[in-house]
C-alpha cells in the first residue's frame, strides 16, 4: 500500500513538472512581455444585429418629453434577444437613470443627445455603489449596471449630465444636510462593534455618469460627454472592460475624474481625449479597512495613445492593491507621466508599474510618489511601492521638483524604482528623493544636466501632516511613531489594529 501511494505521488509530481515545463502559461515573462497575453483576454462584447429604437417605445426627441419610460421598455425588450437600444438623432430627456441589462448595447447615434434630468429625487431609490472607495447605497449613477454581462455604451452622439446648475452647486460632495463623505469614510473604517454593514450606509453623494458595477465584458466607445456630476466613467469590480475613443468635451465641474478603473481586472483604455478639472485617469482599489475587507485589487490595466489629458494617477484610494499597470504612447499639455499618491491610512500596495513614451508640456512633477496625500489622518499603514519602471519621457517644464520620490522613514516602502531616458527641459529643482530602497536613474537629464545613476537621498522638509517612524518595527505598534504637530494634529494617539500595511 505504501509503495502504491509512493508510486502515485511520484507520477503526480512528474505530471505537474511536465505541465509546468511545457505550458507557455508558466513562461518567465515580465513587464511589457505580458501585454500580449493581457490583450488576448480583453475582448469587447458583440451583439446580435437587432435594433430597438427608443422612439418605437414612446420616446420623443424634443428635449422636453421625459423618455425614461421608453428607455426602460426598450432595454427590457432588448435583453431578451440581445442587440442595440438605439437613440436616434434628436435630444432625448430622461428624468432618472438608465439601467443597463445583459446583452444590451446603448447606442447613441450621430446627432443624438441624451440629457439627464436635474431633479435629484429621480435618481432614487438608492443603489449599491462604491463611492470614493467605500461601499454604500447612494444615488444611482446616471447610467448604471450591476452584475451584468455583455453591456456597452457606444455611438458618436453626446451624453449631457446637466450638472453645472444642479449637482455642481452643492457646497461639498454630498447633498447638504445629509451624511458627509467623512462620515461615510468612518463607517467604512470600522472594525468589530464599530463596523457598519454596507446596507446600513445610506448615502447621498454625487453620482458618477457611468458606473458598471461588478460586470463582465464591458465596452464604452466613441461618444462625447459634457457637464457630468462627479467621476465620469467609473468601472468598479469589472472584468474584461474596454474604454476607447471617448471624448470629454467639458469636465470642468469639481472632482470630475475622466475614467477610474476601481478594483478591476483586464482593462484597456485607449485613444481617449479627457479634458477634465480633476485627474483624467485613475487606477483605484478602494479605501482603507473597507477595501481590505473586500480584498479586490486592480490588475492588468493597459492605457495607451491618450491625448489632451492630465496624466495617470494611482490612488489615493488603492488599499486593495494595484498590480501590473502599463501606460504607453501618450501626450498631454499638463499632468505627470506617473503620480502615485497615498497616505498612512491606506495600506495595500502599488507594484509592477510600467510607463514609456510619454510627452509632457508643463507639469508639477514629471514623476511623483508620495505618502502624505491630504495629510495625516491617524493610520499607520504605509503603502508599498515596488518595481516601478518609467522610460522615454520628455517635458518642457516642471513647476516643482522634476522627480519627487518620498518614502517613509523606517518603513522601507518604496523599493526598486527605475527611471530611464527622461529629459526635463526646465525645473526649479532636479530631484527630491528620501527613504527609498534602490532607485536607479539612467540617462536622466534635468535642466540640461545628467543626473547620477544612484542619486544622493536628501531629507525633504515635511509636508502637511508628514510623519516618520522613530525606529524600525511593526507598524501596528503605535509606540514607534512620531507625528509632526501640524494642521491641528497634536500627537500620535493611533488606533492599534492588525497590520495591513504591506502585502
Amino acid at each position: 500500500m505504501i509503495k502504491t501511494n509512493l508510486k502515485r505521488t511520484v507520477l503526480t509530481l512528474a505530471l505537474i513538472l511536465s505541465c509546468v515545463c511545457s505550458s507557455p502559461a508558466f513562461a518567465d515573462k515580465t513587464g511589457w512581455e505580458l501585454v500580449p497575453e493581457i490583450l488576448a483576454r480583453i475582448v469587447p462584447p458583440t451583439f446580435p444585429d437587432i435594433d430597438y429604437v427608443i422612439t418605437n417605445y414612446g420616446a420623443v426627441g424634443d428635449g422636453v418629453t421625459d423618455c425614461n419610460p421608453a428607455f426602460k421598455k426598450a432595454i427590457a425588450a432588448c435583453t431578451k434577444t440581445g442587440g442595440r437600444v438605439v437613440v436616434p438623432k434628436g435630444t432625448f430627456l430622461t428624468n432618472g437613470p438608465i439601467h443597463l441589462d445583459n446583452n444590451v448595447n446603448l447606442h447613441v447615434s450621430e446627432g443624438a443627445t441624451i440629457k439627464f434630468g436635474t431633479n435629484f429625487d429621480d435618481y432614487l431609490p438608492h443603489v449599491f455603489v462604491r463611492w470614493e472607495g467605500t461601499e454604500c447605497y447612494s444615488y444611482s449613477p446616471l447610467i448604471y449596471a450591476y452584475k451584468k454581462t455583455n453591456i456597452a455604451v457606444t455611438g458618436s452622439g453626446t451624453l449631457d449630465g446637466q450638472a453645472k446648475n444642479t449637482w455642481a452647486k452643492w457646497q461639498g460632495k454630498t447633498l447638504p444636510g445629509t451624511m458627509s463623505n467623512k462620515q461615510l469614510r468612518v463607517m467604512g473604517a470600522g472594525t468589530g462593534d464599530d463596523f457598519v454593514p454596507v446596507k446600513k450606509r445610506i448615502f447621498y453623494g454625487k453620482p458618477s455618469l457611468i458606473q458598471p458595477m461588478n460586470c463582465k465584458n464591458v465596452l464604452i466607445e466613441d461618444f462625447n460627454i459634457r457637464d457630468y456630476p462627479w467621476w465620469c466613467i467609473h468601472l468598479t469590480y469589472c472584468t474584461n472592460a474596454t474604454v476607447r475613443n471617448v471624448t470629454i468635451v467639458d469636465g470642468s465641474n469639481p472632482n470630475n475624474d475622466g475614467c477610474d478603473a476601481d478594483s478591476c481586472t483586464d482593462v484597456l483604455i485607449e485613444n481617449c481625449v479627457f479634458m477634465t478639472a480633476d485627474d483624467s485617469l485613475c487606477i483605484k482599489a478602494g479605501r482603507d479597512q473597507d477595501a481590505w475587507r473586500v480584498g479586490r485589487p486592480s490588475k492588468n490595466v493597459i492605457i495607451r495613445n491618450m491625448t489632451e489629458w492630465k496624466g495617470l494617477a494611482i490612488g489615493s484610494e488603492m488599499s486593495g492593491g494595484v498590480d501590473n499597470i502599463f501606460i504607453e504612447n501618450c501626450t498631454m499639455k499638463h499632468g505627470a507621466a506617473l503620480y502615485l499618491k497615498s497616505n498612512l491610512d491606506r495600506g495595500g500596495y502599488i507594484k509592477n508599474i510600467w510607463v514609456r513614451n510619454i510627452k509632457l508640456g508643463v507639469t508639477s512633477h514629471a514623476v511623483r510618489m508620495r505618502h502624505n496625500y491630504h495629510g495625516y489622518r491617524g493610520g499607520n499603514y504605509p503603502t508599498l511601492y515596488q518595481n516601478i519602471h518609467v522610460e522615454n519621457v520628455t517635458a518642457k517644464e516642471s513647476t516643482g521638483a522634476a522627480i519627487s520620490v518620498l518614502g517613509v522613514e523606517g518603513a522601507h516602502n518604496i523599493k526598486d524604482v527605475f527611471l530611464k531616458n527622461i529629459v526635463i527641459d526646465k525645473a526649479p529643482a532636479d530631484i527630491e528623493i528620501q527613504y527609498v530602497d534602490n532607485i536607479e536613474l539612467t540617462d536622466v537629464y534635468i535642466n540640461g544636466k545628467l543626473q547620477p545613476t544612484h542619486p544622493e537621498q536628501r531629507l525633504v522638509a515635511p509636508g502637511t501632516g508628514y510623519i516618520t517612524a522613530i525606529r524600525d518595527g511593526n507598524w501596528s505598534d503605535t509606540s514607534i511613531w512620531d507625528v509632526w504637530k501640524m494642521d491641528g494634529i497634536s500627537d500620535g494617539k493611533l488606533p492599534a489594529s492588525k497590520d495591513h500595511g504591506r502585502v
